[in-house]
C-alpha cells in the first residue's frame, strides 16, 4: 500500500461528504445501498455505490479539482474508472470487514486495478480504520464465514496468516491510500461513536478492461446475428457453440457472418479454420492471430 498525505483539501472533502451523506439518507436504488440489519427505522445506508455513474458532472469536476486525477495518472497509463463507492461507519453494528482481496471477489480478475481509498474523515483503529496484509503476491482462497456472512473472506488460520502480520493504516482526513487488486485488506469495528467515511475508487488500465469484456460483447453480437440467420431457433449467449456449427451448412451465410464479424471486431478466423472448429473460442482467438 502507498499512503499519500493531504491530497484532498478541506473544502473538497466537505463537498464530497455533503453529497455522500445526503445520498445515504435518501438512497436512490441506482446507488445499490446497503443497510445495517438492525437499522429498521432510520434506514441510513452504510454503503452506496455507482457514485460517478449517478452524478458524473459533480464527480468529474471533483476528481479534477481534488488532484485525484493526477494521482491516478501517476499509477496507470490509460485509466478507466471501474468502481466508485462510499463506506459510512456510524457505529459498531456490522462495521467489521474481514480480510479479503478485491480481485478474488470481482466477476473479472483485473490485475491492473488500483484502488484509491480517499479518507473523507480521519480513519483510525478505534473508528473502523483499515488494516492490510503486506504480501500481495498470492490470491488466497475465499470462503464464507458465519461470523460475517455478507461475502467471502480469507480464513487466516487456514492460510497461515497471523493477526500480528496485519498492519493498521491510520489516515488523516484528506489522505489517500492506494493499493493493487491483490492486496488483502479489511477494517476494524467502529468503537468510537464517530463517523468514519471512506471513498474507495477503483481504476483499471483501459486495455485490460476491453480485453476482459470483449468476449461478453462478442457473445451478444453473435447471438443477435445468429438469430437473424436462424430466426426459429432459441439462441442465447449460453448455447452459441450449439448453433455456430450449423453455419457451415450454409456457405454464403457463413461467409457473410464472418465478414460482418470482421467489420465489427476488426478480426475474424480464416474460413477453413472456422469450418474445422466452428466455436466461440475460434472467433475469439482470431484476435491474437490478427495482432501477430
Amino acid at each position: 500500500m502507498k499512503h499519500y498525505r493531504q491530497v484532498v483539501s478541506p473544502q473538497l472533502r466537505q463537498q464530497a461528504l455533503d453529497w455522500i451523506l445526503a445520498a445515504a439518507q435518501r438512497p436512490d436504488p441506482a446507488l445499490e445501498p446497503e443497510f445495517d440489519i438492525a437499522d429498521d427505522e432510520r434506514r441510513e445506508a452504510k454503503k452506496v455505490r455507482n457514485l460517478h455513474r449517478h452524478d458524473p458532472l459533480f464527480w468529474d469536476d471533483w476528481f479534477a479539482r481534488s488532484r485525484l486525477d493526477a494521482l491516478v495518472r501517476d499509477h496507470l497509463r490509460k485509466p478507466r474508472l471501474l468502481r466508485h463507492a462510499a463506506f459510512i461507519k456510524r457505529h459498531a453494528d456490522e462495521s467489521y470487514i474481514p480480510l479479503h482481496q478485491d480481485i478474488a471477489l470481482w466477476e473479472k480478475r483485473y490485475e491492473s486495478a488500483q484502488t484509491f481509498w480517499v479518507a473523507l474523515t480521519p480513519s483510525r483503529n478505534d473508528n473502523g480504520g483499515m488494516f492490510y496484509y503486506p504480501d500481495d503476491r498470492t490470491i488466497f482462497p475465499h470462503e464464507f464465514d458465519l461470523a460475517y456472512p455478507m461475502f467471502k473472506c480469507i480464513d487466516l488460520q487456514a492460510n497461515g496468516i497471523s493477526r500480528e502480520q496485519l498492519v493498521d493504516a491510520e489516515l488523516d482526513a484528506g489522505d489517500v491510500l492506494v493499493w493493487p487488486a491483490r492486496t488483502a485488506h479489511g477494517s476494524h469495528n467502529n468503537r468510537s461513536g464517530q463517523l468514519r467515511i471512506g471513498m474507495p475508487i477503483v481504476f483499471v488500465e483501459d486495455d485490460e478492461f476491453h480485453q476482459l469484456n470483449r468476449e461478453d460483447s462478442m457473445k451478444t453480437w453473435i447471438a443477435s446475428n445468429l438469430k437473424s440467420v436462424f430466426p426459429d431457433e432459441a439462441i442465447t449467449e449460453d448455447n452459441l457453440d450449439h448453433y455456430l456449427p450449423q453455419l457451415c451448412d450454409y456457405s454464403l451465410k457463413m461467409v457473410t457472418f464472418l465478414a460482418r464479424f470482421s467489420r465489427q471486431f476488426g478480426h475474424a478466423p480464416k474460413i477453413h479454420d472456422f469450418i474445422r472448429e466452428p466455436r466461440l473460442a475460434t472467433l475469439s482467438a482470431s484476435d491474437a492471430g490478427a495482432r501477430r
